[in-house]
């Protein structure tokens, strides 16, 4: 009698065993995970924090002219006409095929003292591509808030133009990325505070893009602008710029400012 009463503990061993057996052969895939883990979506490319830790590849500082000639106070100045720029040049630099990523691009302003001023806001762009997904939402949110930090600028009374440009070339002095470039934004007509001395920047190695718009007497003096564009080319010039561009804000093209800028970054 005994052993009748021994023999259903047989199979029963051994299916505790073998459920036990189960469970250690399972352990190590899902024993180690936690809830987290579990309810996480696969990364796709590189993630975010690698990207935050790459050193730029290319820099450009942006000077959007404030003065009264361009920033009139009117919904439809200049200035505001020319501030959509910002989002298409960048995302035409960092487009596929564009600049060398990343990319940091800042925002100064040519004033009265354009010299003394800090970096109105910041925007760092990354590579994007098929299996490259960048954070576009943060991206998004840096250039509109540039955007509206640049509406929301006072009227200047003064155009320092030099003293902007050796701002953004004393800000560029310690990158040594692929590309360093200076955008301006302006109607190129300088007109410095009585007693100010003209500022003198260093060019060299910086490609400098200018889009500019028409105001004052050019209209009805296009010679004016011609002038102009001459003076501020050969100033760039002596100042050591490995090249420069001069477009009008309204002839804007991706594919025309990316070839300037490939080819001038080739020879600085």
């Amino acid at each position: 009698m005994p052993d009748a009463k021994k023999s259903p503990a047989i199979p029963l061993a051994l299916i505790f065993g073998l459920i036990a057996l189960f469970v250690l052969l399972v352990h190590p895939w899902s024993g180690e995970q936690t809830g987290d883990e579990h309810t996480a979506k696969p990364l796709v490319g590189r993630p975010p924090t690698r990207q935050a830790q790459e050193k730029p590849q290319s820099y450009l500082f942006y000077l959007f002219d404030a003065s009264r000639s361009m920033n009139t106070g009117a919904s439809d100045s200049p200035l505001h006409r020319a501030i959509p720029l910002l989002d298409s040049t960048v995302r035409a630099l960092s487009r596929t095929g564009g600049q060398p990523t990343p990319q940091l691009h800042r925002v100064g302003v040519i004033g009265n003292r354009s010299l003394n001023q800090g970096v109105l806001c910041e925007i760092t762009a990354y590579e994007r591509g098929v299996f490259v997904h960048p954070d576009m939402q943060a991206f998004d949110d840096s250039v509109a808030a540039c955007v509206a930090r640049l509406h929301a600028l006072r009227p200047e009374e003064y155009t320092d133009i030099s003293g902007a440009l050796k701002f953004a070339s004393l800000a560029l002095e310690g990158d040594s990325g692929s590309l360093r470039g200076i955008v301006l934004v302006t109607d190129l007509e300088e007109d410095l505070p009585p007693g100010q001395e003209a500022a003198v920047a260093d060019l060299a190695g910086l490609c400098v893009v200018v889009y500019y718009e028409i105001t004052g007497n050019a209209p009805t003096h296009p010679s004016d602008l011609d002038r102009r564009i001459a003076f501020w080319r050969q100033r760039f010039k002596e100042w050591h710029a490995p090249g420069s561009l001069f477009r009008h804000v309204a002839a804007f093209s991706a594919g025309d400012l990316n070839r300037f800028l490939t080819e001038c970054g080739s020879h600085k």
